[in-house]
């Protein structure tokens, strides 16, 4: 075989390779897009929404903290205090609720704060049935909610949301530090990114995440629940 016959023949091995590397970066570029982008409004635009509408959100979240059922009623009747739906619909806000992961009082890394918070959970009085509405972390959905919502893949269901603390979370090597409980050890901690554009790297099932906004105040998203 001729030098000529051996240089088409590599140029055809080259363009043969080159064929087959782009049909397998792409199925593996949509796979990765598929995995780790969620599909769900961005940062910016969720931040943005918060600061347009942050004198309703704030006035929201102190609807429903200082509200106290009355009667055997329901805590869901928060929203039917004078004009509280008008301001939801302002604000574009679906939906206020808790989580129950911690009770955030005053100066929450305390052992004395733990100690209270043991007490809280141990009591019986009816002034303690509504300790998570008023000292849980508040997660926000914003209208429309199928809208902050989606399916993955791997991950199945993904939420995002704007959250509330009622005191300021410590963050320490990238992790929100939760309240100290009653025994002087940290609750829980969970990771703080820098963007929750794209899914968390190494993200746990059942897993969530928070982007910091401001003091008090989060992104958070979660998949699974």
């Amino acid at each position: 075989m001729g030098i000529k016959e051996r240089i088409q023949k590599s140029r055809v091995g080259l363009r043969l390779l080159r064929s087959v590397a782009l049909w397998l970066v792409f199925p593996v570029t949509l796979l990765s897009f598929v995995m780790f982008h969620p599909g769900l409004p961005g940062d910016e635009e969720m931040i943005a929404h918060f600061y347009k509408h942050r004198a309703d959100i704030e006035e929201l979240v102190a609807r429903y903290r200082r509200f106290v059922p009355k009667d055997n009623g329901f805590y869901s009747d928060w929203s039917k205090q004078t004009n509280t739906s008008d301001i939801m619909k302002r604000a574009e806000v679906n939906f206020i609720g808790f989580s129950a992961r911690a009770l955030w009082l005053p100066n929450p890394y305390s052992l004395d704060s733990g100690e209270k918070v043991y007490e809280m959970l141990n009591s019986d009085k009816e002034e303690n049935l509504y300790d998570f509405e008023h000292y849980g972390e508040l997660l926000i959905k914003l209208s429309p909610r199928e809208r902050y919502r989606t399916t993955n893949l791997y991950y199945g269901v993904i939420w995002k949301w704007i959250v509330y603390f009622p005191e300021n979370p410590r963050i320490e090597r990238g992790k929100i530090i939760f309240p100290t409980d009653w025994d002087g050890e940290t609750s829980y901690v969970e990771r703080v990114e820098n963007s929750l554009n794209i899914l968390p790297y190494k993200w746990r099932v059942y897993g969530c995440a928070y982007r910091k906004i401001e003091d008090y105040w989060f992104l958070r998203i979660c998949n699974g629940h």
